[in-house]
């Protein structure tokens, strides 16, 4: 559901983290988002993603309270950026006796995946959730491509790299969704004195191991990738990767939180982003699913707590691990 139209902002919430799964009965689902007075749409849709059938109905819509907390987010409302002398509909240009232009090649046909979902049991046997998306019937075996994610395992395989035949992968890491165990934000480097020690690198070794061991028609080489979060996940696995790892491509990882990166920058402690990231990734399993926003405008709720200490009572924030570390450890 979304609400646009107003030239302050666009509100905005997708469900992404609560989707619902699987085949079930009737679900009641609620959004509760800020309208703009001058807001001129309301849109709601519903998406379904492979096979089945999706069903959405009995539809209300009300007015509630400040008290009640937003369960979107409120981004820059779109606006259209032309040049001024730029003509807003077509135009002759005097181009009628030159060729045409020839038609851009298509696109190639897709390739069948067969998809699958498996737990993989970790060196301390924690079991993490795997999605696994296999080409029908290669010719040949093939290389695997990997990505570990705090987002949700969905759907592996780039429609752009299925022509160049790959098994795809993607994981939740420990902790985060389907998987098993305790997720640490940006968990950190293992003792290696300690036998019994794990990280996501030692996560994306067994992954590894049992993936080259267990997928059907792979060729032993393994790729990682990932971007943001993922991109970090995917450069850690250098740090003492497996043997079958010939590639690794980190893309924007979020490596130096501290200088310039999600909850830092030059040092200097970015409190809306530490808050609502944290949140994102830790609220529903500490019992609150949503930053209990008081308005609309975030700039103006942040600044009416006049100490980190009174954000934090006031929210409950400190039922967030990666939130409590922030506050324990300012510097």
């Amino acid at each position: 559901m979304q609400v646009t139209g107003s030239t302050a902002h666009r509100a905005n919430d997708n469900m992404k983290n609560r989707s619902l799964r699987g085949t079930g009965d009737r679900q009641r689902c609620e959004i509760v988002l800020d309208v703009p007075g001058d807001a001129t749409l309301i849109e709601v849709g519903a998406m379904l993603t492979g096979p089945g059938t999706l069903w959405a109905d009995d539809f209300e819509f009300a007015v509630v309270g400040d008290e009640v907390p937003t369960t979107g987010g409120l981004y820059s409302p779109a606006v259209e950026t032309l040049e001024p002398d730029l003509p807003r509909a077509p135009r002759n240009l005097g181009c009628e006796g030159e060729p045409a232009a020839a038609p851009p090649p298509s696109s190639p046909p897709l390739m069948p995946l067969d998809r699958r979902h498996v737990m993989i049991p970790m060196r301390d046997g924690v079991e993490l959730y795997t999605e696994i998306a296999a080409l029908r019937n290669p010719h040949e075996p093939l290389p695997i491509l990997l990505e570990r994610t705090p987002y949700g395992a969905e759907q592996p395989g780039d429609r752009k790299l299925v022509p160049d035949a790959y098994t795809f992968v993607s994981q939740d890491i420990r902790g985060r969704n389907r998987s098993q165990g305790e997720f640490v934000m940006n968990r950190p480097t293992r003792d290696r004195r300690d036998p019994k020690g794990v990280d996501e690198t030692t996560d994306a070794y067994d992954t590894v191991e049992w993936l080259i061991h267990n997928v059907p028609d792979n060729n032993g080489r393994v790729g990682v990738t990932g971007i943001s979060y993922p991109g970090w996940l995917a450069e850690v696995v250098l740090l003492d990767p497996h043997p079958a790892v010939r590639a690794v491509s980190a893309q924007a990882p979020m490596t130096d939180t501290w200088m310039g990166d999600d909850f830092f920058h030059q040092g200097a402690f970015r409190q809306e982003c530490g808050l609502s990231y944290a949140w994102s990734l830790e609220g529903e399993k500490a019992g609150a699913k949503w930053v209990p926003y008081g308005r609309c405008d975030t700039y103006d709720w942040f600044l009416s707590f006049p100490s980190l200490k009174a954000l934090t009572d006031a929210t409950g924030a400190m039922r967030l691990p990666t939130w409590r570390r922030f506050v324990e450890h300012p510097v």
